[in-house]
């Protein structure tokens, strides 16, 4: 199986994610990238359990593949490359040969089941508040409008502060009672 992609774009993909990736983990599968090759989209992911990143981009490929790659060792071979083609060939038994102008690497992958699974946090919960035909309280505007799409009831808690907010204009006066007096004075 084999694709080609452009080293500067690929860099400016993997500099998105590389963030995600720890470097010092008791789970030696998280200081990899999870690369998914689904009907000519690829889709790099990483993770270190509390935050995952995810990006996509198209490329020509022959096959679907599912694989995980050393992270840093790829992200520095790719940055130390100019503005130039580069070609993976996925090879058997766990080997990928990277050929560009300046050389072939050879890298060693793994399959990528003992990659954990990047959980879709806002599609479970708007799913999970339609089973329990619950309701949804978020501060996060793109969940907000998702659920509206979806059609699940949600509390934006900006929206609540702002319609319970006293409208007064310059110089109107405003009764205030002070209910307990500060430690502080």
């Amino acid at each position: 199986m084999e694709f080609k992609i452009n080293s500067k774009i690929l860099e400016k993909l993997l500099a998105k994610i590389i963030p995600a990736v720890p470097s010092r983990t008791p789970m030696a599968i998280l200081e990899n990238f999870l690369f998914e090759i689904k009907d000519g989209l690829l889709t790099v992911s990483a993770t270190d359990l509390e935050i995952a990143l995810r990006s996509s981009l198209n490329v020509a490929a022959e096959k679907n593949i599912k694989m995980v790659i050393p992270a840093r060792l790829l992200y520095d071979i790719v940055r130390s490359l100019e503005d130039t083609q580069v070609n993976f060939l996925v090879e058997g038994k766990g080997k990928i040969k990277i050929t560009t102008d300046k050389g072939v690497y050879g890298l060693s992958y793994s399959p990528s089941e003992d990659f954990p699974e990047i959980a879709e946090v806002d599609a479970k919960l708007l799913k999970l508040a339609q089973v329990l035909n619950g309701k949804v309280v978020t501060n996060d505007f793109n969940l907000n409008k998702v659920a509206e799409f979806q059609g699940v009831p949600v509390l934006n808690i900006n929206e609540l502060a702002n319609a319970i907010k006293p409208v007064l204009l310059p110089g109107e006066e405003m009764k205030v009672v002070v209910m307990k007096d500060g430690k502080e004075a």
